[in-house]
Formats: C-alpha cells, structure tokens, sequence
C-alpha cells in the first residue's frame, strides 16, 4: 500500500476545511432561537412571520387573597438588535414612543428607570421604579420592579440576533396582595401593554 505524500494530505486536509466549514457555519447560522423557547408549533409559526405575541396567566386565591401572574412576549425586529437597541437604549425618551408613560429617567449608578405611567384600568398616575441595566445589544436582561406598581416583580428581556434580525423574548411574574383589579381585566391589560408596547417599539427603531 503506497504512502500518502504529505503535500497530498494537506491539500486533502484543506478540501475538507473548504466544504464541510462552510456547512458548519450554514447550520448554526440557520438555527432559529424560537426551537429554544418552549412554545407551540403554531405561536413559532406566527412569529416567524413576523406578528408579535403576547399572553399571561393571572390567578387569585380567594381564601388569602394572593393574587398572581405570568406574562409573556416575544416577536421578532426587523433590524439587528445592535441596531435596534441604538434608540431603544435611550430608556428617557421613552414617553415619546409610548403614549402610557409620562416621564421617564433613568440613574446609572443604581441602574433603575423611573416611570410615570398612566394605566386606563387605574383612576390615578402610578410611579414604576424598574431595576434594570441599560441594554445596548443581544444578551439576557433581568429585571425587577424595584418598588411602586407590582413591587418585586421579576422578569427577563432577551435579545438574540438571527438572520439579521432581533427576537425579543419578554418574560415576567408577579405575586402578592389583590391588586384591586379583577383578574380578567388584568390579564387583558398585560396581554395589550406587553403587544402594544413591543409593536410602537419596534417601530420607532426600525
């Protein structure tokens, strides 16, 4: 059996590079993150054509009178999230892109936004005191309500590129005292304010 000469293997060794490589990077490239998260074929399928989808849970415990909720969001960007996060970064303007909030700052030391919100389900304007780091980019971005409206709600906004776009994926939950308002109108509520906000979002940064 002839040995294989060493400019043989190499030229062997460098086709190899030159067709499977480029298949390597087509796959993960192709991979869309919706498989990750654990949704139905059919809610991937309106996603992936471009609605945005929102729903929570919302239960009360009469006897103690605990109430609860999940919401969820997610819905693709039609820009990278670099590039969509340029002006959404700038969380102090945000009473220009969302008509329920009436100021908004933001301290960097502490890394908390204040919001002054003004929820149609509420008589009054709320103070919402959100904890959260200033996003710029793709990554997971816990988050919690400080104190004010829900107090100690915790969630996670995450951002992940694919085929130059953005898919947000927002998540929150929520337990405490009855909050006064009946459950099927807060669900209703969370369900509008998380579509809605994600909608005029996206739109103001594309």
């Amino acid at each position: 059996m002839k040995k294989i000469r060493k400019g043989a293997m190499r030229k062997i060794y460098c086709l190899f590079w030159i067709f499977f490589l480029p298949l390597n990077l087509f796959s993960q490239q192709i991979e869309n993150p919706l498989n990750k998260l654990n949704y139905s074929e059919r809610i991937q399928e309106r996603v992936n054509q471009g609605e945005i989808i929102s729903y929570s849970i919302v239960e009360y415990q009469e006897d103690k009178k605990i109430q609860s909720f999940e919401v969820y969001g997610v819905g693709y960007h039609k820009r990278t999230c670099k590039v969509a996060m340029r002006k959404l970064s700038a969380y102090e303007n945000y009473p220009n892109y969302l008509s329920i909030i009436n100021k908004s700052t933001y301290d960097e030391k502490k890394k908390i936004i204040n919001f002054q919100i003004s929820p149609p389900i509420l008589s009054n304007d709320i103070d919402v005191y959100i904890k959260i780091d200033r996003i710029k980019d793709k990554g997971n971005y816990p988050f919690q309500f400080a104190s004010g409206f829900f107090t100690a709600l915790k969630g996670n906004i995450e951002l992940t590129d694919y085929n130059n776009k953005c898919l947000f994926h927002v998540t929150a939950a929520w337990s405490g005292a009855y909050s006064d308002i009946p459950s099927p109108i807060l669900k209703i509520f969370l369900e509008v304010i998380i579509k809605t906000g994600l909608e005029n979002l996206f739109r103001v940064s594309s």
